[in-house]
């Protein structure tokens, strides 16, 4: 069968040989515009690329200097308080070993949440 139908197909193409033409011209020129829209399409996605990223990293350096800033400065200003909690979360075994009791967790959680977060949002907004 499959035959048969090449024998047609190859049949019109000769006899049809100007048509045939026209269409394989059609086809390659279809393929050859594709070809270049994608490779434009791809150039325009680089540029844009190229263009954000050294912008979004120095965006983040900016952002972690910030944060480390917040964070080392709250720090200093609530060292003895944090000293005191330290020492109250800490204990010492039999050996002589010291360890941090389960709750620090909370107290870390708490003074980042109450400190570094509403500082970290007031330097954010502007208002150093």
């Amino acid at each position: 069968m499959q035959t048969l139908v090449i024998v047609i197909l190859l049949f019109i193409a000769i006899w049809a040989w100007p048509i045939t033409l026209t269409c394989l011209g059609i086809w390659v020129l279809y393929i050859t515009v594709r070809a270049i829209y994608k490779h434009n399409q791809k150039k325009k996605r680089e540029a844009v690329r190229d263009g954000i990223v050294p912008q979004l990293r120095e965006s983040l350096n900016k952002d972690r200097e910030l944060l480390v800033s917040v964070i080392v400065d709250e720090i200093k200003k609530h060292w003895n308080v944090l000293e005191d909690k330290f020492d109250e979360y800490t204990e010492e075994d039999d050996y002589g070993n010291t360890h941090l009791i389960s709750g620090v967790k909370k107290e870390f959680v708490y003074f980042g949440e109450k400190v570094i977060l509403p500082e970290l949002k007031h330097r954010i907004d502007g208002n150093e």
